[in-house]
């Protein structure tokens, strides 16, 4: 009886080192520091290594460029009262994209103003901008993305989905959507069909491209996350899927947000205020965040809106206009320049 049950103890400790070395069972690590960026509910936020974009419930979208204590500019909706429901960023044309509604407007980050106003069929889910700053691929709510042409202006191309596209994506060669029904749909300039469709078990409300282009991520709401490698011209496939375990799903963890700190290191952002930062080619987690604000008695009810890089630092928002700071890692690199 003894000989089994100390072998039956080995083979737990067994599983037990296997799943710690897949999924990181070190103690989530706490922000350095954390910043009260503003006094507004935020419904929209973009962080990169240029410009932060604040887009509130009822008061705009507060842009950042320069320090973190004042904001560059101030930018109001067509209406006033209207959430920013998507907000997105071409560096090479110097241009931000904020929705509100229907209405999308493109904003000079340089000199703070408006550049032109669009009017959508439909409410704006996502907002997209390609590499090179001439195309802009909208997620509506109409079971339409739409393709506009920054250069000239117009509607180049409609894609049809069978519901609500909740997420969209642009790389150099590719589109990415992700819709209600369950799917996230792989595109090409000019054709009128998906290249590639993925299923999930739940709506696509996350996608994104890595930043050379050969990895796509679709994440679904409660399901999973799916990282697809994509090779021209039709050749996608599934690579890994990364599924929320059984009691985060009863909790209501999601992922919210990703950032690639390099071509094959991602930062993850769930609904649970956890940051992972994740090797998608070993396929495990290298370290965890919390950034749960401590209230007291009282649970911080606060949601993750976005993460990424701004002035060289590692920042985490959250709808309450808390920002915080992420510790670098000794094995953190930035994306080459």
């Amino acid at each position: 009886m003894k000989r089994f049950f100390f072998a039956t103890t080995l083979l737990h400790l067994g599983i037990l080192v296997a799943a710690c070395s897949l999924s990181a069972c070190s103690k989530a690590l706490k922000p350095i520091s954390h910043v009260n960026i503003s006094q507004n509910t935020i419904s929209a936020g973009l962080i990169t290594q240029d410009i932060l974009l604040l887009g509130s419930l009822s008061q705009g979208t507060a842009v950042h460029t320069q320090s973190l204590e004042q904001p560059n500019y101030l930018w109001r909706t067509a209406s006033p009262q209207n959430p920013v429901t998507a907000v997105a960023y071409s560096p090479g044309k110097h241009q931000a994209f904020t929705a509100s509604g229907n209405n999308l407007t493109i904003w000079d980050t340089q000199t703070g103003q408006s550049l032109h106003y669009l009017s959508a069929p439909a409410a704006i889910n996502a907002i997209a901008i390609n590499p090179a700053g001439t195309r802009a691929l909208l997620g509506l709510d109409n079971n339409q993305a739409q393709v506009l042409n920054l250069d000239i202006g117009g509607i180049v191309q409609t894609l049809t989905h069978s519901s609500r596209v909740l997420s969209v994506a642009f790389s150099q060669q590719f589109m990415l959507t992700g819709e209600e029904a369950n799917k996230a749909h792989v595109w090409q300039l000019g054709q009128k069909t998906p290249i590639a469709t993925h299923t999930h078990n739940d709506g696509v409300t996350k996608v994104g491209f890595s930043p050379d282009g050969q990895y796509a991520i679709t994440a679904s709401r409660y399901d999973e996350t799916k990282l697809l490698t994509l090779k021209p011209p039709k050749n996608i496939t599934l690579a890994h899927s990364i599924p929320l375990r059984a009691m985060a799903l009863k909790a209501g963890k999601r992922l919210v947000d990703f950032y690639f700190i390099s071509h094959n290191q991602v930062l993850w952002a769930y609904s649970d205020h956890t940051i992972e930062q994740y090797d998608i080619q070993q396929y495990r987690t290298l370290a965890t965040w919390s950034t749960a604000k401590s209230q007291g008695l009282a649970k911080d009810t606060s949601a993750v809106i976005a993460l990424g890089q701004f002035q060289k630092k590692w920042w985490v928002l959250h709808s309450n206009g808390t920002l915080f700071e992420l510790a670098k890692p000794s094995s953190l690199s930035t994306l080459p320049k």
